[in-house]
């Protein structure tokens, strides 16, 4: 709401394309809105409060004036005619694509990132992050597939939130990683562990199928 100028807002001409779930109040001309999830109503657990209702307030301001509202698959579609009351006929479902450097050829480059995380294959990846990705729900999921021992396959945790203190040996907090080094590290895993209980389209699964 800042940052875009009033002269740009109210521009003739102009088609307006917020991409990341608002557009400005003081627009007057045509919009686009990009709504990719509604996890502030579904999941409010997941932001702070403050957060969640300026999320809120600015989606649903966007989804009720914006001429077209893309979205990434038919369920976000839905949720947003349902708890925006807005006509489907304005929603535009957009599939997202993953980059190309997505692809099981990564894994014969993952050897230095492995290297310096202290990971070793076999391995699996979860994600850290919003509760409802189920961070807790993965590391137990592998603690009760795998037998303990020098054998175990590693859980290898990605993401700025940690795995639970009380997990066992074998799981490595990787930390944030740029999508490169994501990309690698998806490639060499075994499989991907993403017990999430809400996604507007589930980018991760697509990066890593």
């Amino acid at each position: 709401q800042l940052s875009a100028p009033a002269w740009l807002a109210r521009a003739p001409g102009l088609v307006f394309h917020g991409t990341f779930n608002a557009i400005p109040a003081a627009i007057r001309g045509r919009a686009v809105v990009s709504i990719y999830d509604l996890s502030w109503e579904r999941h409010p657990e997941d932001l702070p409060p403050a957060k969640r209702l300026v999320f809120a307030a600015q989606a649903r301001w966007a989804a009720r004036h914006a001429d077209v509202i893309v979205t990434p698959s038919e369920f976000t579609a839905r949720a947003i005619a349902q708890t925006y009351r807005v006509h489907r006929d304005r929603l535009s479902v957009v599939p997202i694509a993953v980059p190309e450097v997505f692809g099981p050829g990564r894994a014969g480059e993952a050897g230095e990132v492995l290297d310096r995380l202290g990971v070793h294959r076999p391995f699996v990846v979860a994600v850290g992050g919003a509760r409802r990705r189920g961070l807790p729900v993965a590391v137990e999921a592998w603690r009760r597939a795998t037998a303990p021992g020098p054998d175990r396959p590693q859980l290898v945790v990605v993401g700025r939130e940690p795995p639970p203190s009380a997990a066992p040996p074998g799981v490595v907090h990787a930390g944030p990683l740029d999508d490169l080094e994501w990309a690698r590290v998806l490639a060499a895993a075994e499989a991907f562990v993403y017990p999430t209980r809400f996604e507007g389209f589930g980018m991760p699964a697509l990066e890593a199928a």
